[in-house]
């Protein structure tokens, strides 16, 4: 009789909990595809208007593009990760101020180029550093 009624209460309770157990799977689902999807776009490459700064920023100073080829060689990889951008565009701004390119000049030259494109992008997430031959 005891066995009967103990497989009964465990027969109960998965009853009684199978809307919420269903719910808990469903959010931990929910909660790892969220997390893959987020990984894939951190991952992705950037996209046009950032690929033009980097691309501008290492056509103009040696040492950016010299910072570009290592990052590409670090990653094993073609193309900047879009959680990468902020800081690497931070890193061959510094570069190309070291190289004495006006990094206020540059940035402006390519807002002015995607103004029509993109007048909302922010080109670079980072700070503008100021090159001590630039006017504040």
């Amino acid at each position: 009789m005891t066995t009967n009624q103990t497989a009964e209460d465990a027969q109960s309770f998965f009853r009684r909990w199978r809307p919420l157990i269903l719910l808990g799977v469903l959010i931990v689902m929910g909660a790892g595809a969220a997390r893959l999807f987020m990984d894939h776009r951190a991952n992705s490459p950037i996209v046009d208007p950032y690929l033009a700064v980097i691309d501008q920023m290492s056509l103009q100073s040696p040492r950016a593009r010299q910072r570009l080829e290592q990052y590409y060689a670090k990653h094993q990889r073609q193309t900047v990760a879009s959680k990468h951008y902020p800081r690497l565009c931070q890193e061959m701004l510094e570069l190309a101020a070291e190289d004495g390119i006006p990094t206020r000049l540059l940035l402006d030259g390519i807002a002015t180029r995607l103004q029509g494109v993109r007048p909302d992008v922010k080109i670079c997430p980072a700070r503008i550093v100021v090159n001590s031959s630039e006017e504040p």
